[in-house]
């Protein structure tokens, strides 16, 4: 083992886990930015080393085999690990009280924590918060791997959220928006107008999308005319005031629209959507002073 061991660098270690997660060779060269043949002599030596097929081809993607999934989840560890002590350990080195790092789904990231984090800095000056805005997929992936100490998100409900920790700390709410004065303000909408109405939404395929639907659908309303899809909410917002459609915004992003009476909330009666937001951490995950009071701080700062 101690021949196995000495050749199992970290780099190495690095490369596995980005391959699996993007699913391609290609895909993680680019992201590591180093060259496609480097990363694929890499996961070879590898498999050879350690004597197991690590990946297998379906179509354009690879996928992890049975014995790579038990490398893949020890590499995640050691990679994990030794990323948070490189951050400790830069902490004291600066001489910084204490450094963190937040990932965030986009909305959450661009609207409800900025104001938030203002606020604790102005208790702990020193320390530096960094927030990693993702999609919620990629933010639990971030969370997994060391990248971040912790999340604030909204979740996929078909995502695999073993060994972390899930609470919930506040909520937000869908509402349906549309260009104050424009073509389609109007006192309040039906449920059934719901499908005749041209609607601006996340992309199709995305998480935020999913949980969009997910909550309408549970409301009781349907869409089917959609005429542009965004993979931001600042983008959708944009759209919605050049009057070209609707479309259900997170009520914490629109607060400066609604002041400044560029956008209207339209009346929506017997409907009421709301998202979930979530606190999220790895369960074994080692938090530095002011890690934990960052942590605490977010858990209440919701409510």
């Amino acid at each position: 083992m101690r021949l196995i061991g000495s050749e199992l660098t970290l780099h190495k270690l690095e490369i596995l886990c980005t391959v699996a997660r993007l699913e391609g060779v290609t895909r993680a060269a680019e992201a590591l930015h180093i060259a496609q043949p480097v990363v694929t002599a890499h996961i070879r030596s590898l498999g050879e080393k350690l004597g197991v097929k690590l990946f297998v081809r379906q179509g354009r993607r690879v996928k992890i085999t049975p014995e790579g999934a038990r490398v893949l989840a020890w590499a995640e560890d050691i990679v994990s690990r030794t990323h948070e002590l490189e951050r400790e350990l830069a902490d004291s080195k600066r001489g910084q009280k204490g450094t963190a790092v937040i990932a965030t789904s986009m909305t959450i990231g661009s609207y409800v924590i900025p104001d938030k984090i203002v606020a604790f800095r102005r208790a702990f000056p020193n320390g530096l918060v960094s927030v990693l805005p993702a999609s919620p997929r990629a933010v639990v992936e971030a969370i997994r791997d060391g990248r971040a100490d912790f999340g604030i998100t909204i979740l996929d409900p078909q995502q695999d959220v073993s060994e972390l920790d899930i609470n919930p700390i506040g909520e937000d709410e869908l509402v349906l928006a549309c260009r104050a004065g424009g073509q389609f303000d109007t006192a309040s909408v039906m449920i059934k107008d719901l499908e005749r109405l041209p609607f601006i939404s996340a992309q199709a395929d995305s998480t935020r999308r999913e949980v969009e639907d997910a909550a309408l659908f549970k409301a009781g309303a349907v869409r089917r005319n959609f005429i542009c899809e965004f993979g931001h909410g600042e983008a959708m917002i944009r759209a919605v005031r050049a009057d070209v459609g609707v479309a259900f915004l997170f009520k914490s992003s629109i607060g400066d629209e609604l002041e400044n009476a560029s956008l209207k909330i339209l009346a929506l009666p017997g409907l009421r959507a709301t998202v979930s937001i979530y606190l999220v951490k790895r369960t074994q995950k080692y938090f530095s002073g002011f890690q934990q009071k960052l942590f605490d701080y977010m858990s209440t700062a919701f409510r």
